[in-house]
């Protein structure tokens, strides 16, 4: 059994969610010490003009759902419907492994896993005094989770999922409010998500193992905050690093600059990756104090075009591998759905 804790990695593109309800960005539910936070708003996501068409094409665009089914498999729930939103944060040893996950979801998760308790050998329901949480094995790991109330009402419910027991009584007191969360003046929280946005992220510092030239120049940052989404037709991005100098936010902008009309000049060149210059053409790249802001402004309906085309060409794709693998006796690449068109 390890599903369930790969929650706090998966891609929102992955995520083909029906309509239900909101759960938007919530820094309560972390810590005061947390150094990364983000966040996936899944209505906005299903509100989204882009949004509805990837999650109607998803295998067409190839995008991987295989750890939803798995989930969904696993735990015998409909992540379409019950999974309503997600926010990770950092844990203490500040590695992706030791990320911690709060997810909202119907309250058919609680079910699920008292039933999970009673079925599945790995599976265990754990009740320390006046604390109750599951755990299970997750690739020859322990991994927690304690199924919570939530401030959206009686029909949802909030998972806390950590590596450890003793983390997941840390992070279930913090969403109870029983700990300290967030800070309101902590510079995570100097942007909040714009609205319409689908993604959400901020950080107090960035991860600085790497030694190639675009890391040495990003440790000259002082954390900064993401934040993409749709709102009146319009895809936004919005990426404001904090340098802490001006000298330093201009070498910033000035890398980035440099890569943005490398790029434009390579679309330029060539029809095939013309249409990669056209988005690059939509970001611009400016310093504000000790501030650098990419700004990326999109048309949601040419964003659309673009994604039709691509299924487009990969249905055609599909098509003539069939046809090729039929000629020899052989069934197609793909041969569940060759020739599927993409849905408008």
């Amino acid at each position: 059994m390890h599903a369930p804790s790969r929650l706090v990695c998966l891609s929102p593109l992955a995520l083909g969610l029906a309509p239900g309800v909101a759960s938007p960005f919530d820094p309560s539910v972390a810590p005061a010490a947390v150094k990364w936070i983000a966040h996936v708003d899944v209505e906005a996501m299903q509100a989204s003009e882009a949004g509805r068409f990837i999650l109607a094409n998803k295998q067409m665009l190839d995008i991987d759902a295989d750890d939803i089914e798995e989930m969904n498999r696993i735990l015998q729930l409909n992540m379409e419907r019950d999974l309503k939103g997600f926010t990770v944060y950092n844990g203490s040893g500040g590695e992706r492994d030791d990320a911690i996950g709060v997810a909202t979801f119907s309250a058919e998760v609680e079910k699920q896993a008292e039933r999970l308790a009673r079925e599945a050998p790995t599976f265990k329901k754990v009740v320390d005094g006046d604390f109750t949480y599951f755990s299970w094995i997750d690739q020859e790991e322990v991994r927690c989770a304690a199924i919570l109330p939530s401030k959206g009402g009686a029909a949802l419910r909030t998972v806390v999922i950590t590596p450890d027991a003793a983390s997941l009584r840390e992070a279930a007191a913090v969403v109870a409010g029983k700990s300290p969360s967030i800070a309101a003046d902590s510079p995570l929280l100097s942007r909040r998500p714009a609205p319409g946005s689908v993604i959400f992220a901020s950080a107090i510092e960035f991860p600085r193992e790497r030694g190639d030239d675009m890391a040495r120049v990003l440790q000259q940052a002082q954390g900064g905050t993401l934040d993409i989404g749709e709102t009146n037709g319009e895809i936004f991005g919005d990426l404001v690093v904090r340098a802490g100098k001006p000298q330093a936010a201009g070498d910033i902008a000035q890398v980035g600059n440099g890569l943005m009309a490398l790029g434009r000049m390579m679309g330029a060149e060539d029809p095939e990756t013309k249409r990669l210059a056209d988005a690059l053409s939509a970001i611009t790249i400016t310093v504000e104090g000790s501030n650098v802001v990419v700004k990326a402004r999109y048309p949601a309906a040419k964003a659309v075009e673009a994604l039709r085309q691509a299924a487009d060409a990969r249905a055609a794709d599909e098509d003539n591998d069939g046809e090729h693998h039929q000629h020899h006796g052989k069934k197609g690449r793909k041969g569940n759905h060759e020739g599927e068109k993409p849905k408008y």
